[in-house]
Order: C-alpha cells, then structure tokens, then sequence
C-alpha cells in the first residue's frame, strides 16, 4: 500500500510554451498532488487550464520542468502505461462511433478484462451515473452534448484509474445530472 503522505503528482516549474509564436500557454507551474485530493483549477478563458490538463496526461509535452507521477519521472513511464493510470476526459468528448455499451467496454476490452467482469463494472458505473440502459444501444449523434459527456465520464470511471482528469465535466450537463455526479466523484474521492 502507498503511504498516503507521498504525493502522487508533483509538478516542479513546469511550463509550456505555444507551438506558434515565443509566448507560455503555462509558465513555472508547481504543485503537488496526493491520494485522494480533488483539485480544482479556475481561471478564466484562455488561462491554460486544458493545456495543463493535456500536459498531466501527455498529450502536451512540457517546454521546461519535471513531472513526477508516484516520484518516478514522466519522461521515463511509457505514454499508454501513464494514461492507463492518468486519465483524461476533454471538454468536448468523442465516442468513435461506437454504441454507448461500446464505448463504456472499449478501455476495458484494450485491457484484456474478462468479459463478464466486464459487465459487471458496466453495470456498477451505469447505476452510479444514472446512465440508462435505454442508451446502451445509441450512437453519438443520438445523444446530447451533456448525455455524451456523461458517459465519457463513464468510459474512464470504468477503468478506475488513479487519477482522474475532467475538463468542465459539468458544462454540458443539467443542474440535477451536475450535482449527482459532483456528489460521485466526491465518493470516489473518499473511497481512494
């Protein structure tokens, strides 16, 4: 077991600079993360809040810095093995074309997971995200902005991975889908 006091994330003057033109997306950035914490970055538009976000999930290589991940050097964790363990969901999610059932099995069927163990997470996120099961066969384009956030959400919740990366996860959705998955995360906080 991790002794909860080592911190998972550690950012160490990390900053970005823009593919076009000599200015920072991100500049000097530091921080550190531990087990079980919610963080939440606020900035107005523009300020790099998903350039950072894409950096912790290395979508971005940062300019200048070090990142560390559970004290080793990002630079060293092979890219898939660190997003299997740090994952992120963008702002505006894709399902691929999939089904929603697709889409919620797809990480875990990358993964080699039996299929009826499959299921059964299946079903458990699908009942704490109150996605229906009127949805499972539905596409992309056959469901709202909100509805396709959600079960983003629920794609990356499936695998259960360390650290969990939301870009306004909440921007699309209804007030009362807001609160309830605010309140999930929070219990998934709490159970790390």
């Amino acid at each position: 077991m991790q002794n909860p006091q080592q911190s998972q994330i550690d950012l160490v003057q990390v900053s970005l600079k823009a593919t076009v033109g000599a200015h920072y997306l991100l500049q000097d950035i530091s921080f550190a993360a531990f087990q079980g914490e919610r963080i939440a970055v606020l900035g107005a538009s523009g300020a790099g809040k998903t350039s950072l976000l894409r950096v912790l999930n290395r979508l971005s290589e940062a300019s200048q810095g070090s990142i560390y991940f559970e004290q080793q050097d990002f630079r060293k964790i092979p890219v898939v093995k660190l997003r299997q363990q740090i994952t992120l969901v963008p702002q505006e999610s894709k399902l691929l074309g999939m089904t929603v059932r697709e889409t919620l099995a797809y990480p875990l069927v990358l993964r080699g997971v039996e299929r009826h163990r499959i299921e059964q997470r299946l079903k458990i996120w699908m009942e704490q995200l109150h996605i229906p099961s009127e949805w499972l066969d539905r596409t992309e384009v056959q469901l709202s902005v909100g509805q396709r956030q959600l079960v983003a959400i629920g794609r990356a919740l499936v695998v259960e991975p360390k650290v969990l990366l939301l870009d306004e996860p909440t921007s699309a959705l209804d007030a009362g889908r807001s609160e309830h998955l605010v309140q999930v995360l929070r219990d998934v906080a709490k159970r790390v």
